[in-house]
């Protein structure tokens, strides 16, 4: 029995020396532990960024995947550690799956990386057209505007295509095209809204000279109203990207001329039949104040003329009075 158990145990021993790693095979395996460990700790890393990139929200399932085998990488690195010096196959068998783990979660996570940023990028690319919008890019701008909105369907439909470094590269074209759309509209319609004030001052001065009847502040006036909308007339054909709208401006600006010379010729003609009525009804109440004049002096005149008769009457009844005694 003695005999027996000692066999067992010397076959036991044997065995466990044949399995354990040579020197030659302990070198090859810290090749893979030191290989594993990098990509595995690569893995880590990438995964972090994801997440800081947004992948929980922008590609969760890819985030979970790279999660999970990253877990797995760990769990056969630990086992080809635990095996290291026992047996070289189950070492060797674990760290290569650490590695491959550990190479899928990497690529699990380096492409929930590019979804989340080719999104994020899309997301900017929306706000910044949104903004271009709000400051009336469509109206003073429409060529960038719709240049950015093509370039961000492009970046949508690269997106759905899986091609997310094209992607990306559409998107910052149309934020890079709606930030041009929004500063150009921003300046035209600054420059807009300064010739419509010159406009309403002009207006509310022509107001005030109609109150007061100042016919050379009314010329004046009107002047200044024809000449602020020109210059506006003028700056839209400027800014205009569609020939139609600057045919029809061009021939409002010649109408506006137009106008102008009509209205001034009017106005002088208005004023001067205004100054030849007030000549003649200043002339009329004279000759009615010189009428009634003549008139005052004439009955007085025959008051007196009355007074006088009145006297003579009184004088030659005295007379014949005397003439009779």
């Amino acid at each position: 029995m003695k005999n027996r158990l000692k066999l067992i145990i010397s076959f036991l021993f044997i065995a466990g020396i044949a399995c354990a790693p040579n020197m030659k095979q302990l070198a090859e395996l810290n090749g893979y532990k030191s290989q594993a460990e990098n990509i595995i700790s690569t893995a880590k890393e990438k995964i972090k960024i994801a997440k800081e990139k947004g992948a929980e929200k922008y590609s969760p399932d890819n985030l979970n995947s790279a999660i999970s085998s990253l877990k797995e990488a760990e769990k056969y690195y630990n086992d080809g550690v635990l095996n290291h010096k026992k047996s070289y196959k189950i070492a060797k068998e674990n760290y290569l799956k650490a590695i491959k783990y550990g190479n899928t979660a990497i690529n699990y996570a380096e492409l929930a990386i590019e979804i989340s940023e080719s999104a994020v990028k899309i997301e900017e690319a929306e706000k910044a057209i949104a903004e271009a919008k709000k400051a009336e890019a469509e109206v003073y701008a429409s060529q960038k505007i719709s240049n950015a909105a093509a370039s961000l369907n492009q970046a949508q439909q690269s997106f759905k295509s899986a091609k997310y470094p094209e992607s990306r590269e559409f998107a910052q074209k149309a934020i890079k095209s709606a930030g041009e759309a929004k500063d150009e509209a921003v300046v035209k319609k600054g420059n807009i809204e300064s010739k419509l004030k010159r406009f309403e001052k002009a207006k509310e001065t022509l107001t005030e000279s109609l109150k007061k009847n100042d016919l050379s502040g009314i010329i004046e006036g009107v002047k200044e109203i024809s000449a602020a909308e020109s210059d506006l007339l003028k700056y839209k054909i400027e800014i205009s990207e569609k020939e139609e709208e600057k045919i029809i401006l061009k021939q409002s600006l010649a109408k506006l001329k137009e106008t102008e010379s009509g209205m001034l010729s009017l106005i002088e003609k208005y004023y001067k039949a205004k100054k030849d009525r007030d000549d003649a009804e200043r002339k009329v109440k004279s000759a009615r104040e010189e009428r009634d004049s003549l008139k005052e002096k004439l009955e007085k005149l025959k008051a007196k003329t009355a007074t006088l008769v009145n006297e003579l009457n009184d004088l030659t009844g005295k007379r014949n009075s005397l003439i009779e005694k």
